[in-house]
């Protein structure tokens, strides 16, 4: 039941131009982000480790920084363009 609420607020925030990530350690990020309506380009999953956490967070800050560039280039979210920027794979 609160898997389907947390799945319809996701969508409903993704259709007024949101955009959500998804990070995930020691689970399948897809699987479980994709259960909750976030895509598979936006979900991540990192080692367990302080190096795993830092590089997780280094990858949505580039990918927040990509966002905004582009939100102020082209006056609208990548969400709204049909852009996606994504993740790199885990190493």
């Amino acid at each position: 039941m609160i898997g389907q609420q947390v799945f319809e607020l996701i969508k409903a925030q993704q259709e007024a131009g949101w955009e959500f990530v998804f990070l995930a350690a020691n689970q399948d990020a897809v699987s479980e982000g994709g259960r909750m309506g976030v895509d598979a380009a936006d979900a991540r999953e990192f080692a367990h480790t302080g190096e795993g956490v830092r590089e997780a967070f280094r990858h949505s800050s580039a990918r927040a920084a990509e966002t905004r560039r582009r939100t102020r280039k082209h006056g609208k979210s990548t969400a709204s363009s049909g852009a996606r920027i994504g993740f790199p794979k885990p190493k």
